[in-house]
């Protein structure tokens, strides 16, 4: 059956959205392809990173495994990121001193809302800094999610990286940034500056 699924989902036309001027295949939408049929398999080892694809930061690369911390204090590992069954994981670096960084999370969380996370998107908000430009902290994104009002946001993840770990593995010098990967969270986009008005 499983077998069956899969090249259904092979021969079904894609559909796509343009996300920084990136060309992103987001999913299989067609009058006859049940969406739920896709997440019964999305997400599972065979879909998930695969050993055949070499990690890095480069277009075509698995994105690199990095160890981030949630809101409730547990360690998530970004290839820990397709359990959530996604058609494509747009990881953004946030450093909230940067005053596009909350417009964007806002902007992409009305996409979500407008039918993105039904479409399978997720995005991986990455904090980094505060507002102080320190290392981000797990209460003060707490605070932050309180504030806004941002807990429970389908197809978002929040999470912090004081030690910059995904700025630092992609030498990026700017802030917000945004990378796009597919649902085995191989890298379709470069990494780069996502303006507040790209989203």
């Amino acid at each position: 059956a499983e077998q069956n699924l899969r090249a259904q989902y092979n021969e079904t036309p894609m559909t796509t959205i343009t996300l920084n001027s990136e060309l992103v295949i987001l999913g299989a939408q067609s009058a006859d392809f049940r969406f739920e049929d896709l997440t019964r398999f999305l997400g599972t080892p065979a879909l998930c990173t695969s050993p055949l694809v070499p990690e890095g930061t480069d277009v075509g690369d698995t994105f690199p495994e990095m160890v981030f911390t949630d809101a409730n204090g547990a360690l998530l590992s970004s290839h820990d990121i397709c359990s959530k069954s996604p058609t494509n994981v747009v990881f953004v670096g946030i450093e909230l001193w940067a005053p596009p960084s909350a417009v964007l999370i806002e902007r992409a969380i009305g996409r979500l809302q407008d039918g993105w996370a039904i479409e399978g998107v997720e995005f991986v908000f990455v904090f980094q800094r505060d507002r102080d430009s320190q290392p981000m902290t797990v209460a003060q994104l707490n605070e932050l999610l309180d504030e806004k009002g941002w807990q429970d946001i389908d197809g978002a993840t929040f999470v912090v990286s004081p030690d910059a770990v995904m700025s630092s593995r992609f030498m990026i010098g700017y802030v917000p940034f945004g990378i796009v990967t597919d649902r085995s969270l191989q890298i379709l986009s470069e990494a780069s500056h996502v303006p507040d008005n790209d989203l």
